[in-house]
C-alpha cells in the first residue's frame, strides 16, 4: 500500500512539473511567433516601399523649416507679436 501512495504523489508531481513546462513552451513559441510575424511585416513593408518606387530617406542631416542650405537662418514673423489691422 505505502509503495502505491509514493508512486501516486510521484506521479502527480511529475504531472504537475509537465503542465508547467507546456505551459512556459507554449508561452515561447507565441513570443517566437509575434516576433517572426514583427519582422516579416517590417520585411514585407520595405519591399513594398522599395517597389513602388518610393524615394530613401534623406542622407542629409535634418533641418529646419527656418533654415538655409548655407547654413544662415531665415528670420520668420513673430507669432505673439501683435500686428497692426
Amino acid at each position: 500500500m505505502c509503495g502505491d501512495w509514493r508512486r501516486d504523489q510521484e506521479l502527480s508531481a511529475q504531472r504537475l512539473v509537465l503542465h508547467k513546462m507546456c505551459g512556459r513552451f507554449e508561452g515561447l513559441i507565441n513570443t517566437l511567433e509575434d516576433d517572426v510575424r514583427r519582422q516579416l511585416g517590417e520585411a514585407l513593408g520595405r519591399i513594398d516601399a522599395l517597389a513602388s518606387g518610393a524615394p530613401s530617406r534623406s542622407k542629409d542631416p535634418y533641418k529646419f523649416a527656418n533654415e538655409r542650405d548655407d547654413g544662415g537662418v531665415i528670420d520668420l514673423p513673430n507669432p505673439l507679436r501683435k500686428s497692426m489691422n
